[in-house]
C-alpha cells in the first residue's frame, strides 16, 4: 500500500474516532455526514486498497450490532462501494453516539409539556410522564451496549400508585428501558407495553402491541424460577430468561423471532402451542389454529432495529420497499423487472425516506423517482 493511501486511511480513522468520542470539530462532523457526496471527486487516489479498506469498514459496521462477524457485501464501482461503506459506518456511529452522548442537565420529573416526539409513561388514566432525556434526570439512564437505557426504577417513589402502567412510543426512534426486574425492553415506532404495579412482586406479566423486543432477566421466587409472560391479542409467551422479538403490526398476523434461549407460545383463541428454539420464527393468525414455525436467522436484523438501523441480507427489492413504505408511511411502487433483485446492507433510519433511497441507489442497480407523493423504483439503465 502506498504512503498516500496510508495517510488517507489514517486520517479517516482519526476523524471517525474523534466523531465517536464526541471530540470532532464542527467541520469534521460535517465531513462525516457528507463524506459520500465528496468521495466521487477523489478518483485520483486510485492506488487505495479498496478491498482491504472496505473489509475493515464493514467489519466495524457489523461489530456495532452483533458479536457475529458476518460481512456485509456491496457491489459495483469500488469508489461507490467505498463511499457507501464509509457512509454506513458514519450513520451507525452517529446513531450510537447520539444514544450514548453526554448527559443532559438534571431536571426533576415533570408531567407537563408532553410532546409527540417523546415516549410516554401513563399511570392509569390520570397521569402521564414524558420519558425523554431532555426532561428526566440524567441519573435515570444507564449505558448498556452503547445505548442509553431508561431506568423505570428511578421513578419508583414519584409514581407510587396501584394503577396499571403503560409505556407508549409514538416516535420514529427506538426507545429502550429496564423494567424493575432488570429485563430490557425495546419499543419500536408506534409500539407499547403495559403491566400492573405488582410486576416483579407477585408476577411478571406484560401486554405488548406493535414491534417489541425483550431481553428477559432470570429471577427466582421462593427458590423457584419466576416465569415471565408476554401477552398479545393472539398469543401468550412464557419465558424464563431469553431474548426474543414480537411483531403485531401486520394486519391479521403476529410473529415471534427467538434470538436466544427457549420460549413456549400458546394461541389464545385455539389453545394450540409450540416451543421455539433459537433462530426460529413463529406466525399466528386469528383464522388458523396452527402456529406456523420456520427457520429464520434474523438475529442481526432484530439487533439492528434495536439500534435504530435497517438491516437487509439478500432480501428482494420488493420486500425491502414494503418495509420502507410501512416505516415512512409513504407509498412505493416497484417495477416488475427489479422486484426480485437482492439487496444486502445496513443503514440508519433517517427522518426522510429519500435519504435512505439515495444511499441504496449508490450500491444497487436501481433508481427512484417521486411523482405526486408516490415513489417509483425502476432499473438503473
Amino acid at each position: 500500500m502506498s504512503g498516500n493511501s496510508n495517510r488517507i486511511k489514517s486520517k479517516l480513522s482519526a476523524i471517525f474516532k474523534r466523531y465517536v468520542n464526541g471530540e470532532a470539530s464542527a467541520e469534521e462532523e460535517r465531513f462525516v455526514e457528507r463524506f459520500y457526496q465528496q468521495v466521487g471527486d477523489q478518483k485520483e487516489n486510485a492506488d487505495i486498497n479498496f478491498d482491504h479498506l472496505e473489509q475493515e469498514i464493514k467489519q466495524t459496521i457489523d461489530n456495532q450490532i452483533s458479536s457475529k462477524n458476518k460481512v456485509i457485501k456491496l457491489s459495483y464501482s469500488p469508489y461507490i462501494r467505498l463511499a457507501a461503506c464509509l457512509l454506513l459506518v458514519c450513520t451507525a456511529v452517529f446513531v450510537i453516539f447520539r444514544m450514548s452522548g453526554s448527559d443532559s442537565s438534571s431536571k426533576s420529573l415533570q408531567t407537563t409539556g408532553i410532546a409527540k416526539e417523546n415516549p410516554i409513561l401513563s399511570i392509569g388514566a390520570e397521569k402521564s410522564y414524558p420519558l425523554d432525556e431532555e426532561v428526566q434526570d440524567s441519573s435515570a439512564y444507564r449505558i448498556i451496549d452503547d445505548q442509553k437505557v431508561f431506568l423505570l426504577s428511578a421513578l419508583a417513589e414519584e409514581i407510587a400508585d396501584d394503577a396499571p402502567r403503560k409505556i407508549t412510543n409514538p416516535t420514529k426512534k427506538v426507545f429502550t428501558f429496564l423494567l424493575d426486574d432488570g429485563s430490557q425492553v425495546w419499543l419500536n415506532a408506534h409500539s407499547s407495553i403495559e403491566f400492573m404495579s405488582s410486576f416483579n412482586k407477585t408476577e411478571r406479566m406484560v401486554h405488548v402491541s406493535g414491534e417489541v423486543s425483550l431481553d428477559v432477566a432470570k429471577r427466582e421466587q421462593d427458590g423457584k424460577p419466576m416465569p415471565f409472560f408476554v401477552k398479545t391479542p393472539l398469543q401468550t409467551v412464557e419465558v424464563l430468561g431469553t431474548q426474543f422479538s414480537m411483531n403485531t403490526q401486520e394486519a391479521g398476523e403476529e410473529s415471534v423471532v427467538l434470538l436466544e434461549g427457549k420460549i413456549r407460545l400458546k394461541h389464545n383463541k385455539y389453545n394450540t402451542s409450540v416451543v421455539l428454539t433459537p433462530n426460529q420464527k413463529a406466525f399466528l393468525s386469528p383464522s388458523n389454529n396452527r402456529i406456523l414455525v420456520a427457520s429464520a436467522d434474523e438475529n442481526n436484523k432484530v439487533r439492528a432495529w434495536r439500534k435504530g438501523l435497517f438491516y437487509f441480507e439478500g432480501e428482494q427489492v420488493a420486500d425491502v420497499m414494503k418495509e420502507l413504505a410501512q416505516w415512512y408511511e409513504q407509498p412505493i411502487q416497484v417495477d416488475q423487472t427489479v422486484q426480485e433483485l437482492p439487496i444486502t446492507g445496513m443503514i440508519s433510519r433517517y427522518e426522510q425516506l429519500m435519504d435512505v433511497l439515495e444511499i441504496m441507489e449508490m450500491t444497487n442497480n436501481i433508481t427512484f423517482v417521486e411523482k405526486k407523493g408516490v415513489i417509483y423504483v425502476t432499473a438503473n439503465d
